[in-house]
Order: structure tokens, then C-alpha cells, then sequence
């Protein structure tokens, strides 16, 4: 968050969207799926219907408990509103 305030052309511009007023936090890495998932993560695929099915082999998966609304890829992205509400999710398939 300082990086948007102090950095130019941040000019003393502070966020003041949904998700950081219910206490998610930005730039953090952390676990988007099992036990240990991050809020935000929870509250994003929550609010978009899953984009995929299948798994693949569930050997080779490194998380638990296996839920279908999972991220599936690396690079899957949510399109969120400027309200905070999550709109549509993408998968590369």
C-alpha cells in the first residue's frame, strides 16, 4: 500500500476499495487453495462459478481437501468490479 501513496505518480493516493476495507491484504504471497487458502482467494472463487471440472491426476496435486471451485492453472484471472465484486473468471481453456 505504500508503494501506491509514496511512489510517483502515487501522489498521496490511498485505495479505498471493498476488499481492503473487509481486511484482505494486497501483495501477500500465501496459498490460493486447501486448508491454509487466503481470504481472498475464498471470497473470489466463491463469488464466480468454477471454470473447469476436471483435475487432472490428483497424485500429482499438492493440497487438500480438493474442492471443484479450485484454482486449476497459474495464470487463471478474476475480473473484479470497481465496487470489489468479482464479475467473471478465466481459465485458459
Amino acid at each position: 500500500l505504500s508503494s501506491c501513496r509514496y511512489v510517483r505518480p502515487g501522489g498521496g493516493f490511498v485505495p479505498n476499495f471493498q476488499l481492503l476495507q473487509q481486511g484482505f491484504q494486497l501483495f501477500q504471497k500465501g496459498d490460493v487453495n486447501g486448508a491454509k487458502e487466503q481470504k481472498i482467494y475464498t471470497y473470489l472463487k466463491n463469488a464466480c462459478p468454477p471454470v473447469a471440472e476436471e483435475f487432472g491426476n490428483p497424485k500429482n496435486l499438492f493440497w487438500e481437501p480438493l474442492r471443484n471451485h479450485d484454482i486449476k492453472w497459474n495464470f487463471e484471472k478474476f475480473l473484479v468490479g470497481p465496487n470489489g465484486v468479482p464479475v467473471m473468471r478465466w481459465y485458459h481453456r
